[in-house]
């Protein structure tokens, strides 16, 4: 689907095979939002971010549009100057998840972007039938591969509206994966506008990518995002089958890439490493050259920091202090802000449903929370 699920352009749902992106880019709910924004509006889709700038500065939408103004503010207004007064506006950055394909399951994640993890859940919930009540983004027919990449007319029409993008942001499944990301970097060089173009390029880090390493260095920047949820073992945890070992190897491997490949890691909060957030503020002391920009988690609402146990709160937020003391950037002290403020002043107590999603995972992979965080283990145990 294009954008955010459900996006219409007046009745009709918009997908790739009922609609071309201009079709979509300049439809009646992009229009809305474009114009909700422009009077002062607050529009539904950016809830999370709102609620985030309550407490902190450092949402998605100020740092994209931050950035934005900061790289080429000359795009960002002749962007709202061509809407204002042509009601049409031409992509600049496109946010390409081409592919379910993916190597790990991630207990953040859901099965609709992973195919993997998708065929988990279908086991899971063959042994274990109240598993389905919890898992949220599940279907069927998600354990079927997708590679949008690999539909012809799509990515002609892709093709034809990159000649004006100057960002373009690879999420999977896992890119290094997708088959088709490596033709669409080769016609961006092959058409001599890789150079006019930034590129984020998310990875796990099971893998180093050489084939799409070597086409990427053709373009203006590259941002490699590197998917690291926590320090050593725990992370394998996080991100099952992950191997810290493979992991760290491959990250340094990276890391010697010249310009213009520079580094960002956005590890993401949760219920299972906020109590040792302040070890994977350590680890990346040791690597400075890669920014450290957390991810909010969205869904599921379980896994959420918020829903830590009370008892337990007040480690976390000593793990965050920790942190806090631990890192000079803008950007961390103000997500630790945030985060401090949803552990304290935010609980949702859904512990149940949290305790038969970790169990239910943890029995199926022979992983245990115990193991990895006891203290955790140990009050859910209780409830």
């Amino acid at each position: 689907k294009w954008m955010e699920p459900g996006l219409h352009n007046g009745e009709q749902l918009l997908n790739v095979a009922n609609s071309t992106i201009t079709d979509a880019w300049n439809g009646t709910e992009m229009n809305s939002i474009r114009r909700a924004m422009l009077d002062g509006k607050q529009v539904k889709s950016c809830h999370v971010c709102y609620q985030e700038e309550k407490n902190s500065d450092a949402s998605l939408r100020l740092q994209e549009s931050t950035g934005w103004l900061d790289w080429e503010p000359e795009k960002f207004v002749d962007a709202v100057n061509q809407y204002t007064h042509t009601g049409t506006v031409t992509p600049s950055k496109m946010d390409l998840r081409f592919s379910t394909l993916c190597n790990s399951m991630c207990r953040m994640c859901t099965p609709n972007v992973s195919t993997n993890l998708a065929r988990e859940t279908q086991k899971i919930i063959e042994k274990t039938p109240e598993f389905a009540d919890v898992v949220v983004e599940y279907d069927p027919a998600y354990t079927k591969e997708v590679d949008y990449g690999l539909n012809q007319s799509f990515m002609q029409d892709l093709q034809k509206n990159l000649h004006g993008v100057n960002k373009l942001f690879f999420l999977g499944g896992e890119t290094t994966l997708t088959k088709s990301i490596p033709p669409l970097l080769q016609y961006c060089i092959d058409e001599n506008i890789a150079q006019n173009i930034d590129v984020q390029y998310s990875m796990n880090l099971t893998n180093t990518a050489p084939d799409a390493i070597e086409l990427l260095g053709h373009f203006r920047n590259v941002q490699l995002v590197f998917s690291i949820d926590a320090y050593g073992q725990l992370n394998d945890y996080i991100r099952y089958p992950s191997h810290w070992n493979v992991v760290e190897k491959n990250l340094q491997k990276l890391l010697q890439l010249p310009n213009p490949f520079w580094f960002v890691t956005s590890p993401v909060p949760m219920v299972y490493n906020i109590l040792n957030w302040h070890e994977l503020v350590e680890f990346w002391k040791d690597y400075p050259q890669v920014h450290v920009n957390p991810c909010d988690l969205e869904n599921p609402n379980y896994l959420k920091i918020n829903n830590l146990p009370q008892e337990l709160a007040d480690s976390a937020l000593r793990s965050l202090a920790r942190s806090m003391r631990s890192t000079s950037s803008e950007l961390m002290m103000e997500k630790l802000k945030y985060m401090m403020y949803e552990l304290r002043d935010n609980p949702i107590q859904q512990y149940s449903q949290l305790k038969l999603y970790t169990y239910s995972q943890d029995l199926h992979r022979n992983m245990f929370l115990k193991d990895y965080v006891p203290e955790l283990a140990e009050v859910l145990d209780k409830c």
